[in-house]
């Protein structure tokens, strides 16, 4: 299983050369912490959050290190980056308010130690024993990767998709729709838009009140909260509750957990809202209506031009995929998937509960098993196929399935591994043996954020799907991002 690529963070034990271990980690982030009021570290960490945003930018980094740390910049270290700040607002939130000091000066140093010796702590939870099966290495990159690798590029994408999710709601016109939104925001859709260009402008204190209503934890119920979360995932996996409630309320004044969650928070209000109401209903009209027509409105303009053609891949009694694109002998076949707000099945600590759920999603009946049966539709029913996307069945195309996720937290690179390994097993297993066409030599997963980095590259749209190609026919299974970053940096041979 390939590996993403990461920045070293300096630790703890690099600093002092001091041989740790995972509980001494633990005592002496809970001793620095206990020696200051709980007040003042969040403000401390949340200056750094709100100044970090979700740049993983290393200069920008180094600024900040300068800046709060008293690090000089000519110093090739990193300590800072978002997840070693999630994790450690789980340390101040899981020691109660009572053990804190009232000590409200804190020293550089000491933030410094901390975002080392939780380097150290991450480093511990890093590493799976050779003797577990492959497989669970995916739950562990699933949750550390969100916190590495989310960037300007998939906050962009949400904004992309959300802004376009808005105005198609809007366009289906269910009255219901924005009275219910209403009724729980005090805002209808259209003001809800307006709100995006003061999130776009990082204007922070003219959006904190409408994320009041609910993305926020009152500072004096922080015990609460933690005592009572639900579901309750241990340190340094607790992410789930500072996804939900990104913002931390102190009188009239609002610290940062996190920038990222809080944006998306406001994405995922609306969806929660008409979800709640009726699951059902919505959840199939968000899938068909919704995210489906937003995605393939998106490629239509990323793959415009003579040469790419759309392609008619499915009627009212039979469906090939979701979306059909042909370019001379190729065809690439999409099932969309929107794994929308999964927090709770990527954020388990339980493994099994974990793969079942994903299984579900994305390999079973929705998910590569149903891409396996419609191909296997395709090469039985040749002729109908041809015939439906108006193209010459006396040829022999090359055919592409792809299967074009869109989740605010799941990164491709791990999900690509496993579910180009699940696909090639299953078609084993269903003797797939394409006669009348052929195969690319991989299953591919794409994420609709590595769709839109994809398209902000300064490439022709023939040359943007002839890099997804050379990516399916790569002997190796490389994250989608790697090798648009590998691209976009010209270090693609």
């Amino acid at each position: 299983m390939p590996s993403p690529s990461v920045i070293k963070y300096y630790t703890f034990s690099e600093e002092t050369q001091i041989k740790i271990t995972e509980e001494f980690c633990v005592h002496y982030i809970k001793t620095i912490i206990k020696t200051y009021s709980r007040e003042i570290l969040l403000r401390a960490i949340s200056q750094i959050s709100q100044d970090l945003g979700i740049s993983n930018d290393l200069s920008r980094i180094k600024e900040l290190q300068y800046k709060h740390l008293n690090i000089p910049t000519v110093k090739n270290l990193f300590v800072i980056h978002r997840q070693a700040i999630l994790v450690l607002l789980q340390f101040i939130f899981s020691v109660p308010e009572k053990d804190f000091s009232d000590e409200n000066k804190i020293s550089p140093r000491d933030i410094f130690l901390l975002f080392a010796i939780i380097n150290d702590y991450l480093d511990f939870h890093e590493h799976v024993n050779a003797k577990i099966a492959l497989r669970k290495k995916i739950f562990f990159t699933s949750i550390k990767s969100v916190h590495l690798m989310m960037n300007e590029n998939d906050l962009n994408a949400s904004f992309e998709f959300f802004k376009k999710y808005y105005e198609r709601i809007i366009e289906l016109g269910r009255k219901n729709y924005s009275e219910l939104i209403k009724s729980y925001l005090d805002e209808d859709l259209n003001s809800i838009l307006s709100i995006f260009d003061k999130v776009r402008n990082y204007k922070y204190p003219e959006i904190f009140s409408f994320f009041d209503k609910f993305a926020v934890i009152e500072y004096d119920k922080i015990d609460t909260f933690w005592q009572n979360r639900n579901p309750r995932f241990d340190i340094p996996f607790e992410y789930n509750l500072l996804a939900q409630y990104p913002l931390i309320k102190k009188d009239d004044n609002y610290l940062v957990a996190d920038i990222f969650n809080l944006l998306n928070s406001l994405f995922v209000i609306v969806y929660e809202i008409l979800v709640e109401d009726d699951r059902e209903q919505f959840k199939g009209l968000f899938g068909k209506e919704i995210a489906e027509h937003v995605i393939i409105k998106f490629m239509e303009r990323i793959f415009a031009c003579e040469q790419i053609r759309f392609i008619k891949v499915g009627s009212k009694s039979r469906e090939f995929a979701d979306v059909g694109i042909i370019m001379d002998n190729d065809i690439f076949l999409f099932e969309i998937k929107t794994s929308i707000f999964s927090r709770k099945m990527l954020y388990s600590t339980d493994y099994e509960s974990f793969i079942k759920a994903f299984n579900k999603k994305f390999v079973l009946a929705e998910g590569i098993t149903q891409q396996i049966k419609q191909l296997t539709d395709v090469d039985k029913n040749y002729t109908s196929f041809c015939e439906l996307a108006a193209i010459d069945n006396s040829k022999v195309y090359k055919i592409y399935p792809i299967l074009l996720a869109f989740d605010e937290c799941l990164q491709s690179f791990c999900a690509n591994w496993y579910l180009s390994t699940r696909f090639d097993n299953i078609k084993r297993a269903r003797h797939l043996e394409p006669s009348k066409y052929t195969l690319s030599n991989n299953h591919i997963t794409i994420t609709f954020n590595e769709i839109f980095k994809l398209n902000m590259m300064n490439y022709a749209p023939i040359d943007k799907l002839n890099l997804i190609k050379k990516y399916a026919d790569s002997e190796n299974k490389e994250p989608m991002s790697f090798i648009l970053f590998l691209q976009h940096n010209n270090l693609l041979r």
